[in-house]
C-alpha cells in the first residue's frame, strides 16, 4: 500500500499539479487522522469530531477518484473549496476562534487554494479567502460572547501548539516535495541538454565528414575538367566540357546549400569579409546560369549600373551564394519570357555602399497567402505545379539567413500567374572609388581554354603534395603542370615524414582528413621530427571544411594558409605564389583586371520610389517624361468597343461620339489591370506610390487598392481631387523622389499637400454630372431651366456642385476666375497653377490665362487639355483651376 500511494504520488509521468493534489490529499487524510486523535485524547473541541470524519472520508474518497481516473477530479476542487469555505470557518466559530488553533488551518487554506487553482480562478479563490478571513475575525470581535470557548487555557496553548505543528510540517512537506520534483526536473533538463550537444556534436562530425566525402569526388571532376579546357583543341570537346565545368559547379552549390543549412541550425554559420572585385563576382554568376537559360530558351538580361565601385570589401562567396539561388530559382520557375538580373547601388556615406540586386522573372508568381512560406525550411509553394522541379527547398531559407548575417534582407514582389521579383540589399565596404565601367556580361564570357598562361614559373621550387586520395594528387599534379614545379606526391601521414627525412621542400600542401595522421597531425609530426629536413617549411592544407572552419583551424594551428576544395587551379596558383620564396621564382605574371566588352545599350535599375498616377490628373506629355511619372489609363466605352483613354481615344472624338443616342461613358481599369501595372512599376522602383483621383468619383481608387493589398511595397493614395487638382499633387511628389526623399516622408508629406490644393470646374451645363450620378433630378431641373452654369470638385471626398453662375460665357469665366481667388491671393503658393480645359479654341484659353495673371502672377503657368475621362463627366466648354495654398505656418 506505501509503495502504492508513493509510486501515484511520484510518477513523472504525471503533471506536476497533479503530484501535487494526490500529496496534498494524502496530507490531508494524515492530518485528520491525527487530528482525531488529539480531539479525542484532550477531549477538547469533541463537536468538530464528526466534522473532521466527514472531510476525513471524502478526502478518501478523492484520492482514489484521482487514482482510479488517472486524472485531477473536479470532486478534489469541491472537497478543497468545502475545507476552505465551509469546515474551517466552521471549526473557528465553534472550536475557540482566535483562542485556539483554529486561525492557523485558514492558512492551510490558502496553501490549498494555490495547488488546485491556476490564472482568474485562483485570484478569485485568494479574495474570496481575504474576504473570509476579514469577516470571521470582525464577527469574533463584535460579538465574542457568540464564539463558545470550549478549552482551559492550557488546552488552548496544547490545541494552538499542535495547530502550529500541523500547518507547518504539511506546508514544509509540500515545499520539500517541490524542490525535489524541481531538483528532479533539472537533472532531467541538464542529462537532456548532455544528449543534445552529444547529438550535435555528432551531427557536426557527420557533416563534416560528408563534406569531405561529397567534395573530394566533385574536386575531381572539376579538376580534370579544367585540364580538359586548357589542353583540348577541339571546339566540339570543349563545348561538352564547358556545360560538365558549370554542371559541376551547380552541384556544388546545392552540396553547399545542404551543408550550410545543417551549420545555420548549429549556428555555426559565419560571414568572412575579404576584398573581391564586383566584376568578377557578377561575370561567374553569369557564366554559371546563362546556360540554363539557354537551355529553356529564355532572354536572360544583365543590368549592372556603371556608376558601381568595382572593388568591395565583403563576403563574396556568400552574396554570390544569395544572388545565384535568386537566379537558379527564376530559371527553374519560369517556363517562358524573360529572367533579368539588375545590380545597382545606394551610398550610405563616403566609405559604404549598400549593393541591390533584383532578379525578375516572367514564371508562374506566387499566391499572397504563399508569401509567408517561401523563407521556411524544406518548404515549396504550388507543390502540385513545382513537384517536376528540382531542387532542396533550403535555398531561400539560407539566402534569407545570410542577408540578415551581412546586414542585409531581401523582399519579394509578385503577382500570381505573373512573374515575381526578389530584391536583396547588403551593405559593403568601398575600398576604391573606379567604377565598374560599362560591361556587356553576357558578352564577355570567360574562356578557360583559351590563353591560360601560368601565375608563375619556378622550376627549382619543391612542394609535397600529401593526400590519401589518388584522384587529388593527380589532380592538383596536373594543374600545376606548367609552372614547372618540383612536385612529390605521398598519400598518407606517414609517408609525408618518411619524405621530409629525405628531401627539403619549399612548400608542403597537406589534406585535412586522412587515414591514420590527419593534416593536423602530420604538421605537428613535421615540426617535432627529429633530423627533419622541414621543421620550418611553410604548410598549408586543402579542405572540404567551410571557410569560417578553415580559418579556425589556420589560427588554432602552425598551418600558413588553406585551399578549399573543389581546388581551382587560379586560386592555387594565387596561394602558391604567395609563399614561394621569390629566389626560387623565375618569372610571375602581372595581374589585373581584364576589360569587359562595352555595351550599346543603356543600363537600368530601379529608382528608390516611381511614382504613379491615372490619366484622369491631365498631366502633358512633357510633365510626364520630365519628372518619370507612370500613367494608368481609365477607359472610354463605346458603341464601337472600349478604349484607353488618351492613349486610343482623345477628346477630338467627343463631338463624333458622344452623341445623345450614343452612350460613352468612362470606366476604372479592373483590378487585374492594375495588378499588371503595379507590377511592371516595381520592376522600375523599389516602392511604388499611386495617386489616385478622389475615392468618391468613381472605382478607381478602389481598384487600385485591391490590388495594392498583392504588393508590400505599393501604396495608394487618396488624392481627395480630380484632373488638375491631382495633377498638381502628382507633380509634388514626383518633384520629392527628385530632391531624395524617402517613400514614408512623401506619403505623410502628401497627407499635408492635399488638404492645400484648391481645385474647381466650371462646366457649361449639369446635364454631364446627372449623367454620372453626381446631382439629383431635382437638382437637374432647377439649373436646366434656369441656365445655370455649376462649379464643380470634390468636397469632404465626394463630387459634387460647388457653387453656380448665370450670364454669358466671358462674364461667367471672369466671375469663376475671380472668385477662385478673392480674399486668398496673400497665402496662394505662386510656384504652380494647372488650367485643364475641355474643347475650347486657342483664343479663348489666351483670354483666360490673362485673366488668370491679373490676379495673382504664377511661376509656371500649365495649361492642360483634360482627358476623356474627364470630358465625360464636365462635358465640353469646361474648364478648371487648380493651385495649392502655402502652409499655415509660412
Amino acid at each position: 500500500m506505501k509503495n502504492w500511494i508513493l509510486n501515484s504520488i511520484l510518477n513523472r509521468e504525471r503533471k506536476l499539479q497533479d503530484r501535487m493534489i494526490r500529496l496534498l490529499l494524502v496530507l490531508g487524510m494524515i492530518i485528520c487522522m491525527i487530528s482525531l486523535v488529539e480531539t479525542t485524547l484532550t477531549s477538547v473541541g469533541k463537536q468538530s469530531i464528526g466534522q473532521i470524519l466527514v472531510l476525513f472520508v471524502f478526502t478518501l474518497i478523492a484520492f482514489f477518484s484521482i487514482v482510479r481516473q488517472k486524472k485531477v477530479s473536479a470532486f478534489v476542487s469541491v472537497i478543497v473549496y468545502i475545507t476552505v469555505y465551509l469546515v474551517f470557518p466552521a471549526l473557528f466559530l465553534t472550536g475557540g476562534g482566535i483562542r485556539s488553533g483554529t486561525p492557523i488551518w485558514l492558512l492551510l487554506g490558502f496553501v490549498f487554494l494555490a495547488f488546485i487553482n491556476t490564472g482568474k480562478r485562483f485570484l478569485i479563490s485568494v479574495i474570496v479567502s481575504v474576504f473570509e478571513c476579514v469577516g470571521l475575525y470582525s464577527y469574533a470581535m463584535c460579538n465574542p460572547d457568540r464564539i463558545p470557548v470550549a478549552y482551559t487555557e492550557e488546552l488552548a496553548y496544547f490545541d494552538s501548539c499542535f495547530s502550529l505543528l500541523m500547518v507547518a510540517i504539511s506546508i514544509l512537506v509540500l515545499i520539500r516535495f517541490q524542490m525535489f520534483v524541481l531538483q528532479q526536473e533539472k537533472e532531467v533538463v541538464v542529462q537532456q541538454k548532455n544528449d543534445l550537444e552529444e547529438l550535435s556534436d555528432t551531427k557536426e562530425k557527420f557533416f563534416s565528414n560528408m563534406s569531405h566525402e561529397l567534395r573530394s569526388p566533385i574536386n575531381t571532376i572539376i579538376g580534370i575538367n579544367e585540364m580538359i579546357l586548357r589542353q583540348s583543341t577541339d571546339q566540339e570537346i570543349l563545348e561538352y566540357a564547358g556545360n560538365v565545368q558549370i554542371a559541376s559547379k551547380m552541384l556544388l552549390s546545392l552540396v553547399n546549400d545542404i551543408l550550410d543549412f545543417s551549420q545555420m541550425e548549429m549556428n555555426q554559420m559565419q560571414i568572412v569579409e575579404g576584398a573581391y572585385y564586383l566584376q568578377d563576382l557578377v561575370q561567374e554568376m553569369v557564366d554559371m546560369i546563362a546556360i540554363r537559360m539557354r537551355e529553356k530558351k529564355l532572354n536572360f538580361q544583365v543590368c549592372v549600373d556603371e556608376n558601381l565601385p568595382n572593388h568591395l570589401l565583403g563576403d563574396s562567396r556568400r552574396i554570390q551564394q544569395i544572388i545565384l539561388n535568386l537566379l537558379t530559382n527564376a530559371q527553374k520557375y519560369t517556363e517562358q519570357g524573360s529572367v533579368t538580373m539588375t545590380v545597382y547601388g545606394e551610398y550610405i556615406d563616403d566609405e559604404n555602399l549598400i549593393i541591390k540586386c533584383s532578379v525578375s522573372d516572367t514564371g508562374m508568381g506566387i499566391r499572397k497567402e504563399d508569401l509567408d512560406l517561401l523563407f521556411e525550411n524544406y518548404s515549396r509553394v504550388n507543390e502540385e505545379k513545382t513537384k517536376r522541379i528540382e531542387g532542396t527547398g533550403l535555398g531561400l531559407p539560407i539566402t534569407k539567413e545570410l542577408a540578415k548575417m551581412m546586414g542585409g534582407d531581401i523582399r519579394v514582389d509578385s503577382i500570381y500567374k505573373k512573374g515575381s521579383t526578389f530584391t536583396v540589399s547588403i551593405p559593403q565596404k568601398v575600398l576604391s572609388e573606379t567604377a565598374i565601367g560599362n560591361i556587356d556580361f553576357l558578352e564577355n564570357k570567360r574562356d578557360v581554354a583559351k590563353g591560360y598562361v601560368p601565375l608563375f614559373i619556378a622550376p627549382t621550387a619543391r612542394l609535397l603534395v600529401v593526400d590519401d586520395n589518388a584522384m587529388n594528387t593527380m589532380v592538383v599534379t596536373k594543374l600545376l603542370n606548367q609552372t614547372k614545379l618540383q612536385i612529390d606526391v605521398a598519400h598518407s601521414g606517414e609517408e609525408c615524414l618518411k619524405l621530409t627525412k629525405e628531401k627539403h621542400y619549399h612548400l608542403i600542401m597537406l589534406d585535412h582528413r586522412m587515414p591514420g595522421l590527419s593534416g593536423i597531425e602530420t604538421l605537428h609530426q613535421i615540426r617535432k621530427q627529429e633530423n627533419g629536413l622541414c621543421k620550418h617549411t611553410i604548410c598549408f592544407f586543402f579542405t572540404a571544411e567551410t571557410e569560417q572552419k578553415a580559418r579556425q583551424i589556420c589560427e588554432e594551428y602552425d598551418f600558413a594558409d588553406f585551399i578549399l576544395k573543389p581546388i581551382v587551379g587560379e586560386k592555387l596558383e594565387k596561394v602558391l605564389a604567395r609563399y614561394l620564396p621569390s629566389e626560387y621564382v623565375e618569372s610571375m605574371q602581372e595581374t589585373a583586371l581584364a576589360e569587359g566588352k562595352k555595351k550599346n545599350t543603356t543600363v537600368l535599375y530601379k529608382k528608390k520610389v516611381g511614382i504613379c498616377t491615372d490619366c484622369v490628373s491631365d498631366l502633358s506629355e512633357d510633365i510626364i517624361e520630365q519628372l518619370g511619372i507612370s500613367v494608368m489609363y481609365l477607359y472610354i466605352r463605346t458603341p464601337k468597343g472600349r478604349f484607353a483613354d488618351t492613349r486610343e481615344i482623345t477628346i477630338d472624338s467627343m463631338t463624333r461620339l458622344h452623341r445623345p443616342e450614343a452612350t460613352v461613358e468612362a470606366d476604372s481599369a479592373s483590378v487585374e489591370e492594375y495588378e499588371e501595372f503595379f507590377a511592371s512599376n516595381l520592376m522600375k522602383a523599389e516602392q511604388v506610390i499611386y495617386i489616385s483621383m478622389a475615392k468618391g468619383a468613381g472605382r478607381t481608387y478602389g481598384n487600385a487598392l485591391k490590388a495594392a493589398e498583392s504588393f508590400g511595397n505599393v501604396h495608394v493614395v487618396d488624392s481627395g481631387l480630380i484632373s488638375g487638382g491631382q495633377g498638381l499633387l502628382t507633380i509634388r511628389a514626383a518633384r520629392m523622389v527628385q530632391s531624395g526623399m524617402r517613400c514614408e516622408e512623401i506619403l505623410q508629406t502628401l497627407k499635408d499637400e492635399k488638404q492645400r490644393i484648391s481645385s474647381r470646374f466650371l462646366l457649361p451645363n449639369v446635364s454631364h454630372i446627372y449623367k454620372r450620378g453626381y446631382v439629383d433630378r431635382f437638382h437637374y431641373n432647377v439649373f436646366s431651366r434656369l441656365g445655370l452654369h455649376p462649379t464643380f470638385g470634390i468636397i469632404n471626398g465626394n463630387a459634387r456642385i460647388a457653387g453656380f453662375y448665370v450670364g454669358h460665357r466671358e462674364r461667367i469665366w471672369r466671375s469663376f476666375v475671380r472668385s477662385q481667388f478673392f480674399g486668398r491671393k496673400k497665402w496662394i503658393d505662386r510656384r504652380s497653377i494647372i488650367v485643364s480645359y475641355t474643347g475650347c479654341n486657342p483664343e479663348e484659353m489666351e483670354w483666360l490665362k490673362e485673366e488668370i495673371l491679373k490676379q495673382v502672377k504664377f511661376e509656371n503657368y500649365i495649361e492642360v487639355e483634360a482627358s476623356f475621362s474627364t470630358t465625360c463627366s464636365a462635358g465640353i466648354g469646361s474648364i478648371g483651376i487648380s493651385f495649392a495654398m502655402l502652409p499655415k505656418d509660412s
